[in-house]
């Protein structure tokens, strides 16, 4: 029981988490496609490096970084199917700011994403019926390992409360990997080559104590 207490404590105060909404502009070629808007939510550990709870003090610049469990992904309808491309990785964010009167945070950041594990399933567009999952694997060539995005962000710390931050993110390169080959009947295509697929996302986070 005890332990149970301490584990629930380190993860209650030590970790961050992210709820994020995910839009994007799918196009295959000219043509543009219909889109869904996705939600997910990422878990993590910041390190505080510059600022008021940090390692090097500051009441008017931050900087932070972290390791984070991410879920990042796209959602759109084609061929009167809906195609979920969802991968799991791993986040190694690099976050610098201002801090306003000891309370509001203005930041700007990079974000290093791998990803880990992707998975690649479809079914009617109309309904959940005749899933097909396409892919589930580890390290998949079908996608991009190297995934950065740019992000700015707004917050407020509510002193003792934790702190709540709104970020706004891109990405400069698609999900999916546009030279990955598969065979089909005998012949070589390059099924994501003419899809372009650029996020951007809202994402609201949580930080506790700070």
């Amino acid at each position: 029981m005890k332990k149970c207490l301490i584990i629930f404590i380190f993860v209650l105060f030590a970790t961050q988490t992210f709820s994020q909404l995910t839009f994007y502009t799918i196009n295959r070629g000219d043509t543009e496609l219909h889109s869904i808007p996705r939600l997910s939510y990422d878990i993590g550990i910041p390190v505080n490096i510059i600022g008021p709870w940090s390692i090097i003090k500051s009441q008017v610049v931050f900087m932070e970084s972290g390791f984070f469990i991410t879920n990042n992904g796209i959602i759109y309808d084609e061929d009167q199917y809906r195609h979920l491309h969802r991968v799991i990785g791993v986040n190694f964010p690099l976050r610098v700011g201002v801090i306003v009167k000891k309370k509001f945070y203005f930041g700007t950041g990079i974000n290093y994403n791998f990803n880990l594990h992707y998975k690649y399933k479809t079914f009617d567009a109309g309904g959940r019926k005749n899933k097909y999952v396409v892919a589930s694997e580890f390290f998949s060539d079908r996608v991009n390992f190297f995934y950065p995005s740019a992000e700015i962000s707004a917050g407020i710390s509510l002193h003792g409360l934790g702190r709540f931050t709104l970020r706004f993110q891109t990405f400069p390169i698609s999900l999916l990997n546009p030279i990955y080959t598969e065979t089909v009947r005998g012949y070589e295509v390059k099924p994501f080559e003419d899809i372009s697929a650029l996020p951007f996302r809202f994402i609201l986070s949580y930080s506790s104590g700070l």
